[in-house]
């Protein structure tokens, strides 16, 4: 009995303790009085020169004259048209650098948009409108005659904005940090949904705007001009308009570049290697993607997503400036956000023996 009281009370007083008093003091007042003390250890690192100096040749003006160029087209994404200008400029690139540039091809399905507008039936006033990411391989392609509807302004789509407005064959606008109250509107008769900037275009809101079912659901993105135009007709009086768009699955032709910058014809230590290798032999490859993506395929500049190229070309010109023993494979995929296809592609060709006519193979400074 005695042996049960001394344990609840010990218990009891832990538990108090940890409540009045924070943690790590405890465990300082336990440390000192048994006597342990907490072994320090020295930091042995010791700051790399050539860290620096190779941060200090980064050209600034020439990242940002990428980033620019890169950037320049209305969509980066695999199967438009920025995409093959981004591969040319890349090609340009590496040729300028003296650095020999192959090119190897695969099929890809991908979403594109040929086109959409809105025509207001009383002014005749015709907006463009772009399509949004399929829901799941159903596009938001629209009947070949068109859709006639009445537009409504649900602003973000709560019930209340919805109630008392005729929804039924309508088109609604919506703001785009509405989450995916679009799918209300579309159950409760909305023939199509027209997106706004609301000042909520995040990456969460826009993971929201399509489904992983085929359901029928015409969203389309409005510049904000053309929303704020839309909005005043809706909100003066029921106003008829005609929408076009089509939006198809294409097998395009992605490509990714091979860019070979060749290491030293010169022998290796032998170290614990079984035979004699030169340096040339040894091949690093440095990797990353050149397309884009967006919720909005026609709309995808992508410059967050050209940062991972823009520094795969300047360590490129370093590189070519200063010289490499290894050598150096720069590889530029495209089909990044297809389930990393240019990545899958440049693996299935090399990471077996390589064929006849592949760049590397054709490469004498890539060995087989």
């Amino acid at each position: 009995m005695l042996k049960k009281t001394l344990l609840l009370a010990t218990a009891a007083l832990f538990l108090l303790s940890v409540t009045l008093f924070d943690p790590a003091t405890i465990s300082r007042w336990i440390e000192k009085a048994i006597g342990w003390e907490t072994l320090s250890e020295q930091s042995t690192y010791a700051e790399n020169p050539s860290i620096r100096t190779a941060v200090s040749q980064i050209d600034a003006a020439g990242l940002e004259r990428h980033l620019q160029a890169l950037t320049s087209d209305a969509s980066r994404v695999t199967g438009y048209p920025g995409a093959e200008n981004a591969a040319r400029y890349l090609e340009d690139e590496f040729r300028l650098l003296g650095i020999e540039v192959a090119s190897e091809s695969f099929p890809l399905s991908v979403p594109i948009d040929l086109g959409g507008k809105l025509r207001i039936v009383a002014s005749e006033t015709t907006v463009p409108i772009h399509g949004l990411w399929p829901n799941h391989v159903r596009t938001t392609s629209l009947p070949p005659d068109g859709l006639d509807g009445h537009l409504v302004d649900l602003g973000r789509g709560q019930l209340q904005a919805m109630d008392g407005k005729r929804l039924k064959g309508s088109i609604a606008l919506m703001g785009f940090g509405s989450g995916n109250a679009y799918v209300e509107a579309r159950a409760l008769g909305a023939a199509a949904v027209l997106f706004y900037d609301d000042g909520r275009v995040t990456r969460s809101e826009a993971a929201e705007k399509f489904l992983q079912v085929p359901v029928d659901i015409p969203r389309f993105w409005l510049e904000a001009a053309d929303a704020e135009l839309l909005r005043e007709h809706a909100n003066t009086g029921e106003s008829k308009v005609h929408l076009d768009a089509r939006m198809d699955w294409q097998q395009v032709e992605a490509r990714n570049l091979l860019a070979v910058l060749p290491g030293l014809a010169e022998d290796m230590p032998l170290g614990q290697r079984q035979k004699t290798q030169q340096w040339k032999d040894q091949v690093i490859v440095i990797q990353a993607h050149y397309d884009a993506i967006s919720v909005v395929p026609a709309l995808a500049p992508g410059a967050e997503s050209a940062t991972g190229i823009v520094a795969l070309l300047e360590i490129a010109r370093l590189l070519a400036e200063q010289g490499t023993r290894y050598t150096v494979l720069f590889l530029a995929s495209s089909g990044h956000f297809q389930g990393l296809a240019g990545v899958n592609d440049f693996l299935y060709r090399h990471s077996r023996p390589l064929q006849p006519g592949s760049p590397c193979r054709e490469h004498p400074s890539v060995p087989d």
